[in-house]
């Protein structure tokens, strides 16, 4: 079961927090917003051989396409890095 929760900081910075199944890792998921989104997982997997763990995902009623990158298999094995690239 994941619980998704949002919150806004004292400084107007926006943060999701999610509770998921135990993972390895204390820091267990990191949202990144990035301008190219398939040349973001390109560098990703090349550069640094993470898999996509998640193939990208387009929600146009909400402006956004994410993609979600790791080291493991499944998203309880490793660090997830989150790519966003939103629309506008």
């Amino acid at each position: 079961r994941t619980i998704f929760a949002f919150v806004n900081d004292p400084n107007g910075y926006s943060f999701e927090l999610i509770l998921r199944p135990p993972t390895p890792e204390p820091l267990c998921q990191i949202c990144l917003n990035v301008t190219d989104i398939d040349r973001s997982i390109e560098f990703y997997q090349k550069a640094l051989g993470m898999n996509l763990l998640l193939q990208k995902y387009d929600a146009p009623q909400f402006q956004y396409t994410i993609a979600m990158v790791g080291y493991g298999d499944d998203f309880t094995q490793t660090t997830i890095i989150e790519l966003k690239y939103n629309y506008n």
